[in-house]
């Protein structure tokens, strides 16, 4: 069910905190996380966990939006993806 998906995901994160941590601070890279507001699946406090532990990724939540943000909103997952590609 998701209720245990999310159960199982959730002690999946914190119970690896640290070594999600320290890959996080071994990269290099641009990181973009689109997070959709409604997502039940990967709930968007996962992808601000995520920003919080590296400070070099952009976050951007799509406002009424489930997991399928691609799907959903297409238009605004694009703008996103190129305003983020373009700099």
């Amino acid at each position: 069910s998701v209720v245990r998906t999310l159960d199982n995901v959730e002690e999946f994160v914190f119970k690896n905190k640290k070594r999600i941590e320290h890959t996080l601070s071994s990269l290099n890279i641009p990181l973009l996380l689109i997070a959709g507001s409604n997502d039940t699946i990967v709930p968007p406090k996962y992808s601000k966990i995520i920003k919080k532990l590296y400070a070099k990724a952009k976050l951007k939540i799509l406002h009424n939006v489930d997991h399928r943000a691609i799907i959903n909103d297409a238009a605004e997952v694009n703008e996103v993806l190129y305003t983020f590609l373009k700099k």
